[in-house]
């Protein structure tokens, strides 16, 4: 079963719909904000950068012209909603080191960054992740959703990897529920991923 389930878990603390606010791009691109209802940090998928030039979601030609050719490519099944490009249950996933693009129709979409891959860069104007990041630099990035985190965790007697949500604004997926959904382990981050709820 696809991973929503795991992330669902996640969700139960912090979800509720976010604000059609951030939808509609009242914030600053460039920061982060705090969405009033879930109580979380958002950031602007447009504000994301990899390696200063590469947009989130870009034609597949772009991704080549910026990146060169992916060091594997792979078909994944199993995506029980479909993916997020369009309603097929399987993908084409571009593997740059360890992060994901998912690719279908000539469009691409970037699904997870592992800041170990130091090729690539996550980057908006006020910060980037690359190499080893210490999960307290995430906390003072996103005090709010750290928080949520935390009382996610104690409130379940923790279970399961640490992860927070961080609200995904402006963003040309879905106006439903969303966000960059950072992993740690180890007291590091060990990756972002891009998740909408779609099913």
């Amino acid at each position: 079963m696809r991973i929503s389930l795991l992330i669902l878990v996640l969700l139960v603390g912090c979800i509720s719909k976010q604000t059609n606010e951030n939808q509609l791009g009242q914030y600053d691109s460039s920061t982060t904000n705090i969405s009033s209802v879930e109580q979380i940090d958002s950031l602007s998928f447009e504000s994301v950068r990899i390696n200063d030039k590469v947009p989130l979601k870009l034609k597949e030609k772009e991704l080549l012209k910026e990146l060169g050719q992916p060091d594997s490519i792979i078909t994944e099944r199993g995506w029980d909603c479909g993916n997020y490009l369009d309603e097929n249950d399987s993908v084409v996933v571009y593997y740059y080191g360890h992060s994901r693009y998912i690719v279908s129709n000539g469009e691409v979409l970037l699904h997870k960054y592992y800041p170990s891959d130091n090729k690539l860069i996550f980057r908006t104007k006020k910060f980037q992740l690359s190499g080893e990041i210490n999960e307290l630099k995430i906390k003072e990035l996103f005090s709010k959703s750290y928080e949520c985190m935390e009382r996610r965790i104690k409130n379940e007697k923790s279970y399961g990897k640490r992860r927070l949500k961080v609200g995904m604004s402006r963003n040309p997926i879905s106006i439903d529920d969303n966000g960059f959904i950072f992993y740690f382990e180890n007291n590091k981050l060990t990756y972002v991923e891009l998740w909408w709820f779609i099913c």
